[in-house]
């Protein structure tokens, strides 16, 4: 889930199978979203987002290992966030 001031925009990224990455872009006239989730062998997950709005930018890359049913938090503390869950 994206957070960007009040508003909160869902997105699913599966990766599964022998594919290693998947993204998701969402491009609309007052937003723009786009997430990247790629898996390791040693059971990270290496997460690229960025989200537009307006004249605004926020951009980040993270590796994180979560077990099944976990939920991680990226981002700016008082900007933009990405809530990670893994299923």
């Amino acid at each position: 889930m994206v957070h960007t001031g009040a508003a909160k925009r869902t997105h699913d990224v599966i990766v599964a199978g022998e594919r290693r990455c998947a993204s998701v872009s969402e491009k609309v006239p007052d937003h723009q979203d786009e997430i990247t989730v790629c898996t390791s062998d040693d059971s990270h997950l290496d997460i690229d987002w960025v989200t537009r709005a307006s004249s605004s930018e926020y951009r980040s890359k993270a590796s994180l290992v979560l077990a099944r049913g976990a939920t991680a938090e990226l981002g700016s503390g008082n900007g933009p966030r990405l809530d990670v869950t893994i299923q």
